[in-house]
């Protein structure tokens, strides 16, 4: 981040999130975890959620487009989708390791 140009992020990018924040802190919360994600390059990990993706409405519309942008660049979707399914069905971790086939080590980074 030597080179990058101060400030950064810029103004009307702070300006934007804060808007579609509505005043929740989840919101911003989850924007800061996924823009400081260890190994990754936090401007790519802010271009993923500054680019406008298709409208939605509903009263959680910039919170939910927020999620789908985060779940949509995980590298391992496969494994991503089999531990999400095991949470939705409330199965224990050990269960979604043995019946989906995910590894500990994957299903610890998933998580």
């Amino acid at each position: 981040m030597a080179g990058v140009q101060r400030p950064w992020p810029p103004t009307n990018i702070i300006d934007h999130l804060v808007y579609n924040a509505s005043g929740q802190f989840v919101y911003a919360s989850t924007i800061l975890k996924f823009v400081g994600t260890e190994f990754c390059d936090p401007r790519i990990q802010l271009d993923i959620i500054s680019t406008p993706g298709p409208l939605q409405v509903s009263a959680f519309s910039d919170l939910d487009r927020l999620y789908m942008k985060i779940l949509s660049a995980y590298p391992r979707q496969a494994s991503l989708i089999c531990v999400l399914e095991g949470l939705l069905v409330g199965a224990h971790p050990a269960t979604i390791e043995k019946c989906f086939g995910v590894e500990h080590g994957e299903l610890n980074m998933v998580l």
